[in-house]
């Protein structure tokens, strides 16, 4: 509130911002992908800045994951708005006999594009057998991750 009791709202990257930015690095852990089990895994993932009606830019989006054992993957993935990729058609190292253990942890970032466009990005993990679950993606800065394999706030990725 200010001086006149007006409820007063800041924007801005400083911690006493009552808004800030959303950055655009997501993290979570997940379940592998085993197919003859049913187990299946789902990245969603969406830009909050498009504009309804009008043509909006193609985000990019670097996909990087760990087994239990740290062992590193990547890929990269592009879409319009939103996506639904499902991890076995992103790379073969989502799927359990690759990745080598049953769970593994996940950067997805936004990559600038030529154009410069570099969205902050929102998503989430669904999955499959058992379950179906879903898994929360976090950004480093706003809340502690609920995964073991994933970095505590203000901390360096693996």
């Amino acid at each position: 509130l200010d001086a006149t009791g007006e409820l007063v709202l800041t924007f801005g990257t400083t911690p006493t911002s009552d808004y800030v930015a959303l950055p655009d690095v997501l993290f979570s852990d997940f379940q592998a992908v085993d197919v003859a089990a049913g187990k299946r895994t789902e990245l969603i993932v969406l830009t909050p800045t498009i504009k309804a009606g009008l043509a909006n830019p193609t985000a990019n989006i670097g996909h990087r994951w760990w087994n239990q054992s740290e062992d590193p993957f990547s890929s990269t993935g592009q879409f319009t708005c939103w996506a639904e990729f499902e991890l076995e058609a992103i790379s073969g190292g989502f799927n359990a006999a690759t990745l080598g253990t049953p769970f593994g942890s996940m950067r997805v970032k936004s990559v600038t594009s030529s154009g410069g466009y570099s969205p902050a990005i929102l998503g989430v993990i669904r999955e499959v057998g058992p379950g179906p679950t879903v898994r929360r993606m976090y950004h480093t800065d706003t809340v502690v991750p609920s995964s073991t394999y994933g970095p505590a706030p203000g901390s360096t990725t693996p």
